[in-house]
């Protein structure tokens, strides 16, 4: 009997050494690392489909003439478009294209809608990335929701001057604008490096749809079929915006949680997605305790040395973000 106390005495105590061991050495790993871990995602990010490829399929065959591929060049007009407006300032521009009633004849929106209209009659190829990112475009946390606006808004000034056209009894004109705007807004979504730039294209789409449905309709051309067809597309566009809002209120607070925008950056299957959350990761290290901003860092810091040259510019720009900028993120 006073043997098996022994033994079993003797059991416990080993397994009481090793339990001290395991913690001990957990533990000095933990500080040696300096306490770098990020913390776990949450349902957002670990739900069944929620890393998925949002897929956007828009059957606009015999509806929306598109150029083909041949001759390239719209995502330089594009970018160029894009610059004008940018370099208006945000707020700016925004305000302009709000008040503006003729956007075809406003001396800042003319260029932009010029622009839009000229690669709505040129080709793009189907492996060109649209990035205008560089210099004094860089897109990152502080600017990425005006950016979004801003291509929105590029988009709907086109449409105004098409309902302006629509107006005036020009329907070639109209539609021309309606195109080139649904145009602009499905190579955003179909090329946009970021996800600012595909939700910007979402909205594009879906206003330029919803004109597209009332120049059918009985209140202007009277065309049944057509307006039917429309009104699936728009069907399909609603939920689709839906879901991307949805995947977007994982960034937009004011305190992201980094395990969510880590498994974003790390597993999403949009390469849009993962830049997002590698760029969002650079402010969320600002809004957590220091042993998880240390981990953000080192992660952030890998991926610097990335083989692709976005991911690895980005991270470098997340693993510089600044404290001082936290407050500057809307």
């Amino acid at each position: 009997m006073a043997k098996n106390s022994a033994k079993i005495g003797l059991i416990i105590g080993l397994c009481v050494s090793g339990l001290m061991v395991i913690v001990v050495v957990g533990l000095a790993l933990y500080f040696m690392l300096g306490g770098r871990a990020i913390s776990a995602p949450t349902k957002a990010t670990t739900d069944a489909g929620a890393l998925d490829m949002i897929e956007l399929r828009l059957d606009t065959a015999g509806l929306i003439a598109t150029p083909g591929v041949g001759g390239g060049g719209a995502e330089k007009s594009y970018g160029e478009a894009f610059k004008l407006a940018w370099t208006v300032g945000d707020d700016k521009f925004l305000d302009i294209c709000k008040r503006s009633r003729s956007p075809e004849t406003d001396p800042v929106l003319k260029p932009v809608i010029e622009k839009i209209l000229q690669a709505g009659d040129m080709g793009m190829g189907t492996d060109v990335v649209m990035d205008f990112d560089g210099g004094d475009f860089s897109i990152g946390p502080k600017n990425a929701w005006a950016m979004r606006d801003v291509l929105a808004a590029m988009g709907s000034a086109t449409c105004k001057a098409g309902m302006s056209a629509r107006a005036d009894k020009k329907r070639e004109l109209a539609d021309q604008h309606f195109r080139a705007a649904f145009l602009f807004g499905k190579r955003l979504w179909d090329h946009g490096a970021y996800a600012t730039y595909k939700f910007g294209g979402l909205a594009v789409m879906g206003e330029s749809l919803a004109n597209m449905q009332s120049s059918s309709s009985k209140n202007w051309y009277s065309e049944p079929d057509k307006e039917a067809r429309v009104k699936e597309l728009y069907a399909t566009y609603l939920d689709v915006s839906r879901r991307y809002g949805q995947k977007d209120r994982i960034m937009r607070s004011t305190a992201p949680k980094p395990g969510d925008l880590h498994n974003m950056a790390q597993n999403d299957k949009d390469p849009a997605w993962k830049l997002e959350g590698l760029m969002f990761l650079g402010f969320a290290k600002w809004t957590t305790g220091a042993d998880e901003r240390a981990g953000i860092q080192k992660y952030l810091e890998g991926k610097t040395t990335s083989s692709d040259s976005r991911t690895a510019r980005k991270a470098k720009e997340a693993a510089d973000f600044p404290q001082a900028d936290r407050n500057l993120v809307r």
